[in-house]
């Protein structure tokens, strides 16, 4: 019983509702008068509770934050995760030396290549200016496991040193940091009096 507000669910009043009997927009749950619910019971938006009134504070990387789903939407941190395409399917034209041996290649001129989520998720990540990286990194509770996790991204790399073969510690460096610079970065932390063979392996 759906109606003209573009409502899947019924006795809307509100607009683009899937659930029953909302008068707000937006909603999946049912008998809400907020939006963006998919709760019971809401008057406030982006709730999943219960007879809410206050707009919770959501969890980012696991871990409860300061802020609401509506801060968040409104943050320097999701523009900069929307900043870049997340490309699940693609375009992907033909090559000429293809073109030329293959009439239908060549008229067709190319193919939609569907992409993993975690292809295209690194798509989207190699799409994003370095500034907009650093962004998403300082959100609250970032976590590179979790990132890596959902992401596929390593965006740290993570090295066992050794000294004079025995483990010393774990460090974590930027992803474009190179071997050299490692090596030369934890001597320097050492300072001459350690005097001792340095060795490194990166953890996976």
């Amino acid at each position: 019983m759906g109606d003209k507000r573009n409502n899947t669910g019924d006795y809307n009043t509100g607009n683009r509702n899937t659930g029953d009997y909302n008068t707000g927009d937006y909603n999946t749950g049912n008998r809400n008068t907020g939006d963006y619910n998919t709760g019971v019971f809401i008057s406030c938006d982006f709730s999943n509770g219960v007879f809410c009134t206050i707009e919770p504070k959501i969890p980012i990387f696991n871990m409860q934050s300061n802020i609401t789903l509506e801060e968040f939407y409104k943050s320097k941190w999701w523009y900069a995760i929307k900043s870049s395409t997340f490309p699940l399917a693609e375009w992907v034209y033909y090559t000429e030396e293809e073109k030329q041996l293959d009439e239908d290649k060549r008229n067709i001129g190319g193919y939609l290549k569907a992409n993993t989520y975690k292809e295209a998720c690194q798509k989207w990540w190699d799409g994003l200016t370095d500034e907009n990286k650093e962004i998403i990194k300082s959100l609250p509770n970032f976590d590179n496991e979790i990132f890596e996790e959902i992401t596929g991204i390593k965006i740290v790399r993570k090295i066992r040193f050794y000294v004079g073969g025995i483990i010393d510690e774990i460090v974590y460096f930027n992803e474009n940091t190179t071997n050299e610079e490692i090596t030369e970065e934890y001597i320097s932390w050492l300072g001459d009096q350690r005097g001792c063979a340095i060795d490194w392996e990166e953890v996976k």
